[in-house]
């Protein structure tokens, strides 16, 4: 049978989601999610208090806020719409202390965009926060954070095309204008492992949602970070997506261990960030199943 979905799940130029090839008893995913968003310390809207002070916490307050609607207000420069920080403050980087970077060598990245605030505003449909996102970037040459090149430059701040044309697809989905870099080619280029696998499988997750589909180098990552690693979330949730097949992300999400992938990297004493991650991807394969 498995055999069977792999040859369906790469076989044609574009797969949309499929139904879950059997139905599955979601009351211990339920207790375990459940679990997770009770045991994560929370501040008074509803923000994790460990993730905030961490320099890369928009990427899982992103998919936190998903999970439980808190809003991430707190992340963008209310003097700046559209512009978004690591954390909120202090800063993870700022001008008067670029020789104490605070932790970060700027004060956003690509990555907190794809994996963190991209996902938040698919899930949550948030087409104001695009659209602000859009026009901060339009005026700023896709130069998103600091250090720019007068200021010591991280040329992680800039927006590729790739991820220009994952912001395009997001807002369009929900409504809004179709950019002219939306044809943009998005590529996904075999053997990456760790954090580059799950940049990839974020935006894979990404343009599935906005797009309804993915193309065949999509699904052929998919089935690549799925083989590689049994504790990737992502790749088990994407895997069940397009292949009806959810047995391991049901294993991983009815199994009360916080077994999470290397990727999901907290302080050593701190595992917030894990559950929320965990919390997020389980509550989107639990929408699936239900439905």
């Amino acid at each position: 049978m498995k055999h069977l979905l792999t040859i369906l799940l790469l076989s044609s130029c574009s797969t949309s989601q499929v139904k879950p090839s059997k139905v599955y008893d979601l009351t211990d995913a339920l207790f375990v999610r459940d679990n997770l968003i009770e045991t994560v310390q929370k501040d008074s809207e509803g923000l994790s208090v460990e993730v905030k002070k961490d320099c890369d916490g928009m990427i899982w307050q992103g998919q936190w806020c998903a999970v439980n609607g808190c809003s991430i207000d707190s992340y963008e420069d209310s003097s700046r719409n559209g512009k978004f920080y690591r954390r909120p403050e202090p800063r993870c980087w700022v001008e008067e202390n670029k020789d104490q970077r605070q932790d970060a060598s700027s004060d956003w990245s690509r990555d907190q965009f794809s994996c963190g605030l991209g996902i938040y505003g698919l899930v949550a449909k948030d087409l104001n926060m695009f659209e602000r996102h859009i026009q901060y970037g339009q005026d700023n040459l896709f130069v998103m954070g600091e250090p720019t090149l007068s200021k010591g430059y991280d040329p992680r701040v800039v927006y590729t095309p790739n991820v220009r044309a994952y912001l395009y697809h997001a807002s369009y989905s929900l409504g809004g204008k179709k950019h002219s870099g939306y044809n943009w080619p998005s590529t996904y280029p075999k053997g990456k492992t760790d954090y580059h696998a799950h940049l990839q499988l974020c935006s894979i997750f990404a343009r599935g949602l906005s797009d309804g589909k993915i193309n065949n180098q999509m699904a052929a990552r998919i089935q690549e970070h799925y083989k590689r690693d049994k504790t990737d979330l992502w790749a088990a949730l994407l895997w069940g997506k397009y292949s009806g097949d959810y047995d391991r992300i049901y294993g991983l999400c009815s199994n009360p261990k916080l077994v999470v992938p290397s990727y999901v990297r907290c302080d050593k004493t701190k595992t917030d960030c894990k559950k929320m991650h965990k919390a997020f991807i389980c509550q989107q394969m639990i929408e699936d199943l239900k439905n």
